[in-house]
């Protein structure tokens, strides 16, 4: 019996070894890459401004941003929108002569956005509530399009929806205060080989605060939004098997990891130059150093949990600068305009290929148009460019080569006041 026992433990090391490499090869770009890309567009009023938004008091498509502004409006208010992504992406890093392969994911990506604010009667007390997508992904590279192996990443994706409900409290007719709680539900994650699969799903709570204040002629304001720790379960599979671990085709297992999505932190001063022209600039930080490690195990039916992948990210703090502008020739029409210098996260040594990230511009334009007096239509679109990368001293060294990316984005969304 106890030489039987000392036979199976050592079985079962043996698999946790082997299950563990093969984890490894799969996570080389692993899940924390995978939820790099931040999307900071929450309404179409917004993004036509370049989301230089968090301190205008004259936009209710700035609740999402700056929930605290709903206190300087009188008005119940009903928005919805919709914005599609349409990405491009395209590397010579393909260990095929094919030159610049383009990543093939789902385009263009439908992300609606909705927020809706009522007041107390009587009261300084507003309640608003905000479903935004603040973080998504997709990328498709062609099977084995780096080193040629089958543990080349081909589809990452991730959907998370955050619903946001706050509290607006009104100290004053030009200040206003707001606390709130950030729902981060992850709808879908995916990150796939040639020959596994890794899938899940998850959801954690957080919190913001956030404040504006106007003062004549000029208005100031700002949001804190906390990082969410979120526990995520989902599946680890292999479709054609594995002889090392003794696993037929088709075998699916229990997976789980954590993930940690940044803090987030916006100022902006907004200046109101005349009646007709105001102008908003704003500084925002993203906390992805916090973003450092991930962990992911899977359940093997003789070892049981064993890690699968131990990856260190070191994801740096990154910056962004917007800059807005709004024209309103009367009052019916206004015209927005916008401009932002957006800082990636990821170094070098830690490129990866499932979000190949670089520094980028965005150019935005939008038009609005007051349709009835509760009823608002607005427009918009923005040009993205990132700049293109040379990338020759990551870790994983089949990822080195040119990546150039650009993404269009546009829609449409209403308004209603009551």
């Amino acid at each position: 019996m106890r030489r039987n026992t000392i036979s199976n433990h050592s079985h079962a090391a043996g698999l946790r070894r082997s299950l563990a490499t093969l984890g490894i090869l799969l996570a080389s770009s692993p899940l924390a890459h995978g939820s790099g890309f931040r999307l900071p567009e929450l309404t179409l009023p917004g993004m036509a401004l370049s989301n230089a938004v968090v301190a205008d008091p004259d936009e209710r498509g700035t609740y999402p941003y700056n929930p605290a502004a709903a206190g300087l409006h009188e008005e119940n208010s009903l928005y919805a929108g919709l914005i599609l992504i349409d990405p491009h992406l395209k590397s010579d890093a393909a260990a095929t002569p094919f030159g610049l392969v383009e990543s093939n994911g789902e385009s263009p990506v439908p992300v609606p956005n909705l927020s809706a604010a009522w007041h107390v009667p009587d009261s300084p007390l507003a309640v608003n509530f905000n479903v935004t997508a603040p973080f998504g992904l997709e990328t498709k590279w062609p099977m084995g399009n780096f080193s040629g192996s089958p543990t080349d990443p081909t589809h990452t994706k991730v959907e998370l929806i955050n619903f946001n409900p706050n509290l607006v409290y009104r100290l004053g007719p030009d200040t206003s205060i707001a606390v709130g709680a950030d729902y981060y539900y992850l709808r879908e994650t995916v990150f796939d080989t040639a020959v596994s699969s890794l899938e899940g799903d998850g959801a954690e709570w957080g919190w913001n605060v956030a404040f504006i204040h106007r003062a004549g002629d000029w208005t100031i304001g700002g949001t804190y939004r906390s990082s969410v720790e979120m526990d995520v379960t989902g599946t680890f599979g292999l479709p054609f098997g594995s002889q090392a671990l003794q696993l037929p085709p088709g075998t699916v297992l229990p997976a789980k990891t954590g993930i940690e999505f940044p803090a987030m932190l916006q100022l902006g001063v907004h200046h109101a130059v005349n009646e007709q022209w105001s102008v908003e600039f704003d500084f925002e930080r993203t906390y992805w150093s916090s973003f450092d490690r991930l962990d992911i195990s899977a359940k093997h039916p003789v070892a049981g949990w064993v890690p699968v992948a131990s990856d260190v990210n070191n994801w740096d703090d990154s910056n962004a600068y917007r800059f807005g502008l709004r024209y309103r020739p009367d009052s019916l029409n206004t015209w927005r305009f916008g401009y932002t210098y957006d800082q990636t996260p990821q170094p070098e040594l830690y490129f990866s290929a499932r979000v190949p990230d670089a520094d980028r511009h965005l150019f935005s334009i939008g038009y609005g148009r007051q349709l009835t007096d509760t009823l608002s239509l607005d427009l918009a679109y923005m040009y993205v460019r990132f700049e293109d990368r040379t990338v020759d001293g990551a870790t994983n060294v089949t990822y080195n080569g040119d990546y150039e990316s650009d993404a269009h984005l546009f829609g449409g969304s209403l308004n209603w006041t009551f």
